[in-house]
């Protein structure tokens, strides 16, 4: 692990930032309760930790047993902590017709469960592996994929 220097994670931080301001500025910040703004900044600073040097790097590059901590931290503990931090007026703003729809499928115990886990699967096929180590563009795409996809499945959990 002598090679694991620092480097900068700018899809990481441009992430972060983003739900940041989605946060911060999608509505007025006094109807955000306190309870509300600790759950969704301590699933951001989670987010951060576990996609950000050096856990995601040990865990991409030297340890089986932190990257498959990293996964179960990315699909099961911060996208709970991140939809509990919404209030009802962020919610209604991501509420898509199309989506709303889409989810009614998909959040059904079942369906979820073999989504979640196909997505998991397909995620560590040898030449999806490959590509999302050496195509960093893939490699952000793939994992939004797959945390929006925990955010769906820990939903249908919440609501069931």
């Amino acid at each position: 692990m002598e090679n694991l220097v620092w480097h900068p994670h700018y899809d990481v931080w441009a992430l972060i930032v983003s739900l940041i301001i989605f946060f911060e500025y999608s509505t007025d910040n006094s109807s955000i309760k306190k309870s509300k703004r600790k759950s969704w900044y301590s699933g951001l600073f989670i987010l951060w930790l576990f996609t950000d040097w050096p856990i995601h790097d040990i865990g991409e590059k030297y340890l089986f047993s932190v990257h498959s901590a990293e996964h179960l931290v990315l699909a099961l503990i911060a996208p709970p902590l991140l939809l509990n931090g919404l209030n009802s007026a962020q919610k209604k703003l991501i509420s898509i017709r199309p989506l709303i729809a889409l989810l009614q499928i998909t959040t059904k115990p079942v369906v979820a469960f073999f989504l979640f886990n196909f997505v998991m699967v397909g995620m560590h096929w040898t030449t999806v592996i490959n590509l999302m180590v050496t195509n960093t563009v893939f490699h952000f795409y793939s994992w939004c994929n797959a945390f929006s996809l925990s955010k769906y499945v820990d939903s249908c959990y919440w609501a069931h």
